[in-house]
């Protein structure tokens, strides 16, 4: 079964669905899923932010490492990134402004789509 998938960054991937694709592809696979695993630890990330003595929900850390890899940003994108909703992510999102981490910006390509960046001061 041939498809097309949207991912985050635009661009389509053109995806073959397969019962089973080859011991190295599997191999992969299960590599790509521990290091998920080990990157999305929350006492990994507890520890990162006390060690730099930043006082942040853990939650929120999540979002501010991506919206600094990846910006701009945004809050649509974002919510695909994380693997959470778009509500979610933009009251997320509010609160990290609110502490004046993150920007939003009007996008160069619409009036109406805000990009996220780091704020200035937080670099």
């Amino acid at each position: 079964m041939h498809g097309m998938y949207a991912g985050c960054d635009g661009l389509a991937t053109t995806f073959v669905h397969s019962a089973r694709m080859s011991h190295w592809s599997d191999e992969l696979h299960a590599a790509f899923l521990k290091l998920n695993g080990y990157m999305n630890r929350p006492d990994l990330d507890s520890a990162f932010l006390a060690h730099a003595d930043v006082r942040l929900d853990r939650a929120l850390y999540p979002l501010l490492l991506r919206i600094g890899y990846a910006q701009p940003i945004s809050v649509v994108d974002l919510a695909g990134l994380v693997g959470r909703n778009h509500s979610t992510v933009s009251r997320q999102v509010a609160k990290l402004e609110s502490l004046g981490l993150v920007e939003r910006h009007v996008a160069a390509e619409t009036d109406r789509l805000l990009d996220l960046r780091l704020s200035l001061h937080q670099r």
